[in-house]
């Protein structure tokens, strides 16, 4: 990994070599529901956000950042580990986060840091496990911005001075149902009979669609004046020069652009395209506007290269400060959506390049497929006319999901083209043998006795269809056994027709085995929270300067890759405390109300 310094010196002659700060104060303030394209900075008519985009003119406005979920849970959680919700489980309404999984500001604290957050949303509160790492923690219920502000002030004057300051804030406002206080409430119209944007449907008349968002404007325009107080209290306490502030929002909220209103119910871009604004210490490149696309889940790993660490080897995201002039294509983004509002809304979807893929399962099975250069606003669905793009999106999205299977997992990765045979005999009875990413004459089977398994595959180079780059086979087949337990013995691993043999390699770090191999699913060698940890050296250390340069990511050698995932569990809390509950239904979750599918 390049240092701060050395990533950013890359840019050019035109801007100046930072001074990095050694164990910098840092405030992540994160404004709920808050859309991008309602800010000045963003470039929105009304002059809503006055003072944040005072606080974009001393920072780094990434243009095309996107929260990996459309509700607050699953995105903040996002936000705190640098993990994609389908990893860290905190993407149900009635699951918190693991304490297996290290939050941002368990690392800070560890570092030396005093860390302290104060939130608004239930969703994030200690009742799910949001708490973890903090000094001081607390959870205010739906209070008003105003009334935020009083406690971070109090905060700020009595933390521990003489340690760096780790400082979240989590507002509520403009959460719906949007009711600004006067004067506010009726500034951009005097007329704001709908403040609920859940009442609107694909029926809905131009004048409750204007109502609401009237609404929405007056919230934000009130949650502005509010932020201030922010900044000024920094400025006061002699923080803010020299701090690293990241102002984000977890989602937007839907005015019917896609027959929906609110948020958690749909991945279009309107409940996913968030404000991230980062002001380094000192306002270092303060004006810096960044096109490429980045995501919540980069906050982790930026914070971690800053303060000169390697992100933890579970995080997901880029370091932003390597990826500042957008050189190159990112990885894939991922987007899920697994939520109870007044029905179960499931989806999911990727971001590759400039092609957007969703799949929705529930309630409605629908699928889509966009081109974001061309269609920004996501009006036209390429589904049918380029099956090539959205068949090789979808499988990347399998492969996401996939990451969380339980079982001994074999990843045969080839090189040029090759043929695979391998055979494998199990003390205990197969249950499930599930193949993935095998193409038309690939084989995977299981003898009559349920414990001798067959791979016949044939691996070979190919191109990708998005980019057209050269892109190593890798097949990949998952084992389950009764007793789940139950051990493998590789009895035979070859190449078909050479001379040369087939590596097998055991776990994360790669260990060289050699057959006749045994292997346990329980084996700490073979053990992974994350099964998409194995490669994901290669990609992000081929060079970091030029990280997300597919051209220049190192491909995976030949060989047989074995892995075992140790499952995070999904952790429900038993019941809801009862002003949980009410805050909760107030805020739109709890809700039994139906609505009309849109057309």
């Amino acid at each position: 990994m390049l240092s701060l310094a050395a990533a950013l010196a890359s840019l050019g002659s035109g801007c100046s070599e930072p001074k990095a700060v050694a164990n910098p104060d840092i405030v992540i303030y994160l404004c709920d529901t808050l859309r991008a394209d309602h800010l000045g900075a963003y470039g929105y008519k009304r002059d809503t956000s006055p003072n944040i985009d005072l606080l974009a003119e001393d920072a780094i406005v990434f243009e095309n950042a996107l929260a990996p979920s459309s509700w607050t849970k699953a995105s903040t959680a996002s936000l705190m580990t640098g993990l994609y919700p389908v990893q860290h489980r905190a993407n149900g309404r009635d699951t918190r986060v693991s304490d297996k999984i290290q939050l941002l500001s368990e690392t800070l604290k560890a570092r030396g840091y005093y860390s302290a957050g104060i939130v608004t949303n239930p969703f994030v509160s200690e009742t799910f496990g949001f708490d973890q790492g903090y000094d001081v923690f607390e959870f205010i219920g739906r209070a008003v911005a105003e009334t935020l502000m009083d406690k971070v002030e109090q905060i700020l004057a009595n933390r521990e001075k003489e340690k760096p300051l780790f400082l979240y804030v989590h507002s509520i406002d403009p959460h719906a149902p949007y009711d600004a206080p006067a004067p506010f409430g009726t500034v951009y119209s005097e007329k704001q009979h709908l403040r609920v944007p859940d009442a609107l449907n694909a029926k809905s008349k131009p004048n409750d669609i204007r109502s609401v968002v009237d609404s929405y404007d007056s919230e934000i325009l009130y949650h502005d004046e509010q932020f201030k107080r922010l900044v000024d209290s920094l400025k006061a306490e002699g923080l803010y020069d020299e701090c690293m502030f990241w102002f984000v929002s977890d989602h937007g909220d839907e005015f019917i652009e896609h027959g929906r209103g609110g948020h958690g119910r749909q991945l279009f871009n309107e409940s996913l395209h968030i404000p991230m604004i980062l002001k380094l210490p000192n306002n270092q490149f303060a004006g810096t506007r960044v096109s490429a696309l980045s995501s919540l889940i980069d906050v982790v790993p930026t914070v971690s290269g800053y303060l000169g660490e390697f992100p933890p080897e579970q995080s997901e995201g880029l370091d932003l400060m390597v990826n500042l002039t957008g050189r190159g294509d990112r990885p894939p983004l991922y987007l899920h959506l697994d939520l109870m509002v007044e029905q179960l809304f499931v989806a999911s979807g990727v971001i590759n390049g400039n092609y957007k893929y969703m799949v929705e399962s529930l309630p409605l099975q629908r699928e889509f497929l966009f081109d974001l250069d061309a269609d920004p606003k996501e009006k036209s669905n390429l589904i049918k006319s380029h099956p090539e793009v959205a068949a090789e999106l979808a499988t990347l999205v399998k492969i996401h999901e996939q990451a969380r299977r339980s079982g001994l997992t074999l990843k045969i990765v080839g090189k040029g083209t090759q043929r695979v045979r391998a055979r494998l005999r199990t003390e205990g009875k197969v249950t499930d043998l599930e193949p993935f990413e095998l193409e038309e004459g690939d084989e995977a089977s299981v003898d009559e006795s349920g414990q001798v398994v067959t791979l016949e595959l044939t691996l070979k180079e190919f191109l990708s269809n998005i980019g057209k780059l050269p892109t190593s086979d890798i097949d990949t087949v998952t084992l389950r056994t009764d007793p789940p337990d139950a051990g493998f013995t590789v009895e035979l691993l070859e190449l078909v027709d050479s001379e040369i043999e087939c590596p097998l390699y055991l776990g994360l770090d790669r260990i060289p085995g050699k057959v006749p191999q045994f292997l346990s699913p329980t084996d700490p060698v073979l053990l992974t929270s994350d099964l998409g940890l194995l490669f994901r050296k290669d990609r992000n250390r081929a060079g970091s300067n030029t990280r997300g340069d597919a051209k220049k990511v190192k491909q995976p050698k030949p060989g047989m890759y074995v892995l075992a995932l140790e499952e995070i569990k999904h952790e429900a809390i038993e019941s809801l405390p009862e002003d949980l509950r009410k805050q909760l239904e107030e805020l739109g979750y709890l809700g039994a109300e139906t609505e009309e599918e849109p057309k």
